[in-house]
């Protein structure tokens, strides 16, 4: 009987919201606060739901010769290559991507399916952007890094 009690002025709670609304402030100053009961949780186990499919994942690090290696050995694209050094570390950051296989994939109804292209203009305005570059700002970098 207590609990129905605290339902019902939860909901008497949310109406004098909704009706004070529009009158600005005031909504804030006559508000009721309750804790309520029933919400769903906010964190649900993951074995739980079904998992989302992803598109893409991404990675970014200040680059060295190794750090570029491994990401490139998992299956990374260089996208991004900062022109001016990070003033801590000394190093250019750097953003690099994966693109997953998407085929077989049932996205939900509203989501946008992606071209299997998409990543490549990503990269080639990379590559165009480092080898322009490599005579000027990007000079200092090794030769296996340059390739």
């Amino acid at each position: 009987e207590e609990e129905e009690e605290e339902e019902e002025e939860d909901v008497e709670n949310e109406t004098e919201v909704a009706e004070d609304a529009g009158q600005g402030a005031t909504a804030l100053q006559t508000e009721r606060l309750a804790p309520r009961r029933k919400l769903p949780p906010l964190l649900v186990p993951v074995t739980g739901r079904r998992p989302e499919p992803l598109h893409w994942c991404g990675v970014s690090f200040g680059v060295t010769d190794g750090l570029l290696k491994f990401w490139k050995r998992l299956g990374f694209r260089l996208t991004y290559l900062r022109q001016t050094k990070n003033g801590v570390t000394g190093e250019h950051t750097t953003i690099m991507l994966r693109q997953f296989q998407t085929n077989g994939t049932v996205f939900p109804p509203d989501a946008p399916v992606p071209s299997s292209t998409w990543l490549d203009s990503f990269v080639d305005d990379a590559q165009r952007r480092l080898v322009t570059l490599l005579a000027f700002t990007f000079r200092d970098f090794s030769a296996t890094m340059a390739l």
